[in-house]
C-alpha cells in the first residue's frame, strides 16, 4: 500500500525558503540589468527578509526564532509598502514605518521573553501583519486606475487575501495538521505578489520604451523653427532653446564650446590692449 503524505511545518519552510530565493534572483537580476526603477531596492530587500524567515524557522523553533520570525516579517511588509510608495512616487514616510517597526519589536520582546505569553504573540503577528497587508493592497487598489498601472488590482487581490489569512491564522496555528497548510498559503500569496511585481516592473519598463518611442518620433519630419533666434515650438505651442527641446524629448545633455571661426570672430572682437601674451 502507498504511504499517506504527512505535511511538516519543515517541509512547508523549506519550500517557502526556496520559493523565496528564486523571487530574490529573480528580483536582483532585473535590478542588475535593467534601467532604474524606483522602489526595486525595497523590494528585493523585502524578500531577503522572507528568506531569511523560512530559513531560520527550518533549523529552529525556539523562543528567540519566534520573535526573529516577526521581525523578519513585519520587516517584510514594511520595505514592501515603502518600495510600492516610492514605485508610485508618493512620500515615503519613513519615520512611519520605522515607528511601526520599533514597536512592534518592543511590544514582541516584552510578549515573548518577559510575559512568555505565545497566544498573545500569535494574535499580535496576525494583526499587525494582517492590517499592513490590508493597507497595501488598498494602496494597489486606489492607483490601479492609471491604464499602465492596471495590473495592480489583480496584485491587490493577492495581498488582501494573504492579509485576511493572517488575521484568522492565530486561531488555527494552534490546529497541528492546519499549521503546515497554513505556512504555504501565507508562502503562496506572498510568492503570487512578487511575481505580480515582476510583472509590474516589465509593464513599467515596456512603458518606458512605448514613451520613449514616442518621444524619438516626434523628432522624426519637420521641426518648425524660429528664422532668427533658432528657437523650437513645441507641440503645445510654446518656444524654447534647441537645448532645452531636445534636452526634454531626447535625453540628450549639451556641453558647449567654441568652433574655430567662432573662436577667431571672437578673438577679433577683443581689444589687443586686454589679451595677454
Amino acid at each position: 500500500m502507498m504511504e499517506s503524505f504527512s505535511l511538516s511545518l519543515e517541509t512547508a519552510f523549506l519550500a517557502s525558503a526556496i520559493f523565496s530565493f528564486i523571487l530574490l534572483i529573480a528580483l536582483v537580476y532585473i535590478k542588475l540589468f535593467s534601467v532604474k526603477i524606483h522602489g526595486l531596492s525595497y523590494w528585493i530587500f523585502a524578500y531577503l527578509f522572507l528568506f531569511l524567515e523560512f530559513g531560520v524557522l527550518f533549523f529552529s523553533d525556539e523562543t528567540w526564532v519566534l520573535f526573529l520570525e516577526l521581525l523578519l516579517q513585519t520587516s517584510f511588509i514594511v520595505f514592501i509598502i515603502v518600495g510600492m510608495r516610492k514605485f508610485l512616487k508618493l512620500p515615503l514616510f519613513l519615520h512611519i514605518w520605522s515607528g511601526i517597526l520599533v514597536t512592534t519589536i518592543i511590544w514582541d520582546i516584552l510578549l515573548l521573553f518577559i510575559f512568555n505569553n505565545f497566544q498573545l504573540h500569535l494574535y499580535s503577528v496576525g494583526f499587525i501583519i494582517g492590517c499592513l497587508m490590508i493597507y497595501n493592497a488598498g494602496l494597489l487598489f486606489h492607483h490601479s486606475r492609471v491604464p499602465e498601472k492596471r495590473n495592480m488590482r489583480y496584485i491587490g487581490v493577492f495581498v488582501i487575501l494573504n492579509g485576511l489569512h493572517y488575521l484568522d491564522y492565530p486561531f488555527l496555528r494552534s490546529v497541528e495538521w492546519f499549521a503546515p497548510i497554513g505556512y504555504l498559503m501565507a508562502n503562496g500569496f506572498s510568492q503570487a505578489f512578487g511575481i505580480g511585481l515582476i510583472m509590474l516592473v516589465m509593464q513599467k519598463l515596456n512603458f518606458d520604451v512605448l514613451q520613449s518611442k514616442k518621444k524619438i518620433y516626434q523628432l522624426h519630419g519637420m521641426l518648425p523653427i524660429c528664422a532668427s533666434c533658432k528657437k523650437i515650438r513645441d507641440d503645445k505651442g510654446y518656444w524654447s532653446q534647441i537645448e532645452d527641446y531636445l534636452r526634454e524629448n531626447a535625453d540628450i545633455e549639451f556641453t558647449h564650446g567654441l568652433c574655430e571661426d567662432c573662436y577667431k570672430k571672437y578673438i577679433a572682437e577683443i581689444p589687443e590692449s586686454s589679451i595677454i601674451e
